[in-house]
């Protein structure tokens, strides 16, 4: 995507709302693209908007929902009531449980939008992306902390790569309100459907733990290589986006426990989701 937004550095000095982005757009790019693929970018030139309004970590000290002032040293910056980090102790790898560090908002609206559509009543917040960009050949650096978390917010607009759908959802409408900057109507929220009532244990556990748990049918993740099925609104036909091999999975998100992953012959094999940005957890997209 040639296309990119960034947040000026230009505040209010009493609320410290943000006063000026940009988003560099390059139009020859757009007349070459399909007419049907416009509304990519259409929903890309939003998401770099929303960047530029309130989506963006230096932020998220303004935010009416911080606690006080960050803490003076550390990366990246914790603002309590906003930004926080939280011990998954459980994350199950191949190897078995490791402590994982998650990122979230854990400000009053998103913590309840977020509780109230993975149907999980103790969910701390919404988790960010962890990635940066390096390991992704989409999706620019600077993405950790600036967007929701692939792994289990696949469709969000405000995820850091497009890949299926594009819906911003209440809980980035929750994330406007709760900077107290704007008032927000929940009506022009889009509806997802990935991970949608799911519960904790999709919401705070790793993929490994959730597809061993359902190995029979372990959607929205799958565990078959090259496996079909079709999409929630039975519109589309979504394929498993697992690739083959191992080699340089970062620990943390190496899934390849014994006999978890399989052809479609059934024989075990060893592999990874496509994409970092989701914790290289595999999952049916289109």
């Amino acid at each position: 995507m040639h296309l990119h937004g960034k947040t000026m550095p230009h505040k209010a000095k009493k609320v410290g709302r943000p006063i000026a982005g940009f988003v560099n757009i390059c139009p020859r790019q757009l007349r070459d693209e399909k007419p049907d693929h416009f509304y990519v970018w259409e929903s890309t030139i939003k998401h770099e908007l929303m960047h530029a309004l309130v989506f963006t970590p230096n932020l998220y000290e303004y935010f009416q929902a911080a606690k006080g002032p960050p803490p003076k040293e550390g990366k990246p910056k914790i603002v309590p009531g906003v930004f926080e980090r939280f011990k998954r102790l459980e994350w199950e790898t191949a190897k078995g449980y490791v402590s994982h560090d998650v990122y979230m908002i854990v400000s009053p609206k998103v913590k309840e939008e977020a509780r109230r559509f993975f149907n999980c009543p103790d969910l701390e917040g919404a988790e960010l992306e962890s990635q940066d960009g390096r390991a992704s050949t989409s999706g620019g650096r600077g993405s950790a902390f600036a967007h929701w978390e692939k792994r289990i917010f696949e469709e969000e607009g405000m995820s850091a790569i497009i890949t299926t759908y594009f819906a911003f959802s209440r809980i980035t409408l929750a994330l406007f309100e709760d900077s107290g900057w704007y008032q927000v109507n929940y009506n022009n929220a889009d509806e997802m459907s990935f991970g949608r009532g799911l519960g904790c244990n999709f919401a705070k556990q790793s993929c490994l733990s959730w597809i061993k748990t359902n190995k029979d049918d372990p959607y929205p993740f799958c565990n078959v290589l090259y496996d079909t099925r079709c999409s929630a609104n039975r519109m589309d036909k979504l394929r498993c986006n697992m690739v083959r091999g191992s080699k340089g999975l970062p620990a943390h998100f190496d899934y390849n426990a014994l006999d978890v992953y399989k052809d479609k012959k059934g024989r075990p094999i060893q592999g990874h989701g496509l994409l970092a940005f989701a914790d290289y957890c595999p999952y049916y997209s289109v």
